[in-house]
Formats: C-alpha cells, sequence, structure tokens
C-alpha cells in the first residue's frame, strides 16, 4: 500500500497505526537526496489485510485514496500491485 504526505510519521508510527489491520511486514520511507520522502510504502502479510486498511480510511477528494489520521498527521493511503501479480 502507498502512503502519501507522511510528515513527521515515523516507520514506527506507521507500523503501530497499521498494526490494527493486520500484520505489517515492511515500512519503508525513501530517502531522496539526504531527504526523507514525504511517501511511504507498507507492505502486509496479505492483500485483504491491505484492503481492510485501505477500507478503514475515510474518504480523501483525491479519487482512488483514502484518508487516515495518525496523531495530528492526516495521511492519505492508495493500493498497490501484489507481490505476486504477474
Amino acid at each position: 500500500m502507498y502512503v502519501f504526505e507522511v510528515g513527521e510519521c515515523s516507520e514506527a508510527d506507521l507500523k503501530g497505526y497499521f498494526a490494527q489491520y493486520g500484520t505489517v511486514e515492511y515500512i519503508g520511507i525513501p530517502i531522496k537526496r539526504g531527504k526523507r520522502a514525504n511517501r511511504g510504502f507498507v507492505l502486509f502479510e496479505t492483500v485483504e489485510q491491505a484492503r481492510r486498511a485501505f477500507s478503514g480510511g475515510f474518504d480523501h477528494e483525491q479519487q482512488g485514496c483514502r484518508g487516515h489520521q495518525i496523531g495530528t498527521q492526516s495521511i492519505r493511503v492508495a493500493l498497490g500491485s501484489t507481490k505476486d501479480s504477474s
């Protein structure tokens, strides 16, 4: 699952929040040119868990995205493709 507008959320913040939807296998926030990106990735153990996390959010004005609130940070999420899709 893609996570956008992460702001000051740490990987631990994201993992703690999204654990309510299932087993989080990986959290990644890329670093480019020495700066942390404002987006990241959450990989769940199953596709169903990712769908549950996506559906657990509120409507977001950007099509295909859902919103979540982690503390004071509003983030948006979008589903990506599965590991085993070909």
